[in-house]
Formats: C-alpha cells, structure tokens, sequence
C-alpha cells in the first residue's frame, strides 16, 4: 500500500522529527524555492520567483515617476529588494549601479531623510527593474567552467599581476604617473590593474578568465 504525504508526515512525529508544515512541501516536485530563490535542477538554473518578480516590478513603477523626490531611506529599501536578486538575475549587481551612483552623488551621509530626485537619467535604469523579461532571466547553478585566474594587485604606487597558463608564468608589473597618483582613488587603480594586465597578457585573449 502506497501512503500518503500526509501519512509519511504524522509518521515522522513518532521519531521525534519536527517539521514546519508551513514551510514544508508535501508533494514531489523539480521546482523548489528556497531562501528566496526558485531552484529549477531540471533547468539547472535558480530564477527569481514569480511573486517577487511581481512585487518588485510593481514597487519600481510607483516609485520611478520623474520629478518625485524619496527619502534617501526609500531609496536604500528599493536598491534592498534589487540587491536580494544578486544571485538570481544575470548582471543585477550591475543594474544597480547607475542607481546607486544617482544617490551617492546627491547625499551627503548624513540624514537618511534627505531627499532625492527621480530624474529621466535615473528612471531609465529604475524601469529596467520592472521589466518581466529581466526579472525572469535565471543564473545557472553550476560555476562557469574557466581556463585561466588572473592573480592582480595594486597600490598607491603602481600594479601587478600574474597567470599560470600550463608551465609558463606570465607576470605584468608597472607604476602609476604622477597625475594617477595624485587624483586616483586606490579602487580607481585596482580596476585599472586589471584592464591593464589583461590587454598585456595576449594569451587569454578571449577566454573565460577568473580575476582574483
């Protein structure tokens, strides 16, 4: 005889499991969400699921209007819901740049109730957020397989990297000029490290490449 979910689960009491019905499912599937992520292994990707997409899109709709202006504090909640989809949406981290950007720029860092304008700049990258087609778009589940890591660093003074391709070390040092120096922030210059070394290393031209 073939028992039921229920069955299997009043029976799981008797061996002193304790399980939150609430949160359980009861029935078999190849789809689960899990710490706000649907997990699809059939698909082997992990999506957004369906009632966040709905909630977050709604949410950028009513707060994109030209010309509004939000608390600093209303903006720190909607760039929140855009950073709880790090992990399911390609290139969100990337999306939220130019928003983030927008407030940083016009916020001193101190009262989180000073206000900020939505501007027809802003807005377009807010919209981008409320489109079905960007909040569906999942990640994979499994790493990207790469072929090479690209080791860089840099200071105040200059930069350096290196890459193992079979037995070979590939290394690429410089120094900064005095105008770098003077007027680059060091995150500035960690990213110039890296474009750096990667157009002097000719041999991962166009291959997946870790960057540590």
């Amino acid at each position: 005889m073939e028992s039921t979910p229920i069955r299997d689960l009043s029976s799981s009491f008797c061996v002193h499991f304790i399980i939150n019905v609430k949160k359980s499912d009861l029935h078999p599937s190849q789809e689960l969400v899990y710490i706000g992520g649907l997990l699809s292994p059939r698909q082997g990707q992990v999506f957004l699921p369906v009632d966040r997409r709905e909630a977050l899109a709604r949410a950028i709709v009513s707060f994109s209007c030209v010309g509004a202006l939000h608390s600093v504090r209303a903006w720190m909640q909607i760039m929140g819901l855009m950073a709880a989809t790090i992990y399911c949406i390609p290139h969100a981290r990337l999306r939220m740049r130019p928003i983030q950007w927008h407030v940083k720029d016009r916020w001193n860092g101190t009262s989180f109730e000073t206000l900020v304008m939505v501007t027809s700049q802003v807005r377009e990258a807010l919209m981008w957020w409320s489109m079905m087609t960007n909040l569906s778009k999942g990640l994979s589940l499994q790493s990207p397989p790469h072929g090479f890591t690209v080791t860089t660093d840099a200071s105040m003074e200059g930069c350096g990297g290196h890459c193992l391709i079979g037995d070979d070390h590939l290394l690429y040092s410089g120094r900064w000029s005095q105008p770098e120096r003077q007027s680059c922030h060091i995150n500035v210059l960690e990213l110039r490290a890296v474009r750096l070394i990667l157009q002097n290393i000719q041999s991962i031209k166009n291959q997946f490449t870790v960057i540590e």
